[in-house]
């Protein structure tokens, strides 16, 4: 299991609402967002290829996604979505996200 920080640019004029099935596997894999377009998830992979190829075919083409493993002993927002920091603390979780994604 490990920590990623996630972010990604929507380019679709109708923003979140032409993502359903994107806003819905973030939601099952329990990201947590931080901000506009971040959020961390806690997720059974090792590898940020393997979450961005997953997360990537629920994007256009033209949309970007970026993925990076995380320290979340050394990781601290200011100003971030409520629940951030409390995230952060109680990470692991006791299981996490139910998708085993390719290595």
């Amino acid at each position: 299991m490990a920590f990623f920080f996630v972010t990604f640019d929507i380019n679709h004029d109708d923003g979140y609402e032409h993502y359903p099935k994107f806003v819905e596997e973030l939601n099952k894999i329990r990201a947590h967002r931080i901000m506009n377009n971040a959020c961390l998830v806690n997720v059974k992979t090792g590898s940020a290829k393997a979450l961005v190829e997953h997360l990537k075919a629920l994007l256009e083409e033209t949309d970007r996604i970026f993925a990076a493993r995380l320290d979340t002993e050394n990781s601290y927002f200011l100003h971030a979505y409520p629940g951030t920091n409390e995230w952060l603390e109680h990470n692991p979780l006791p299981t996490p996200a139910p998708i085993k994604l390719d290595s």
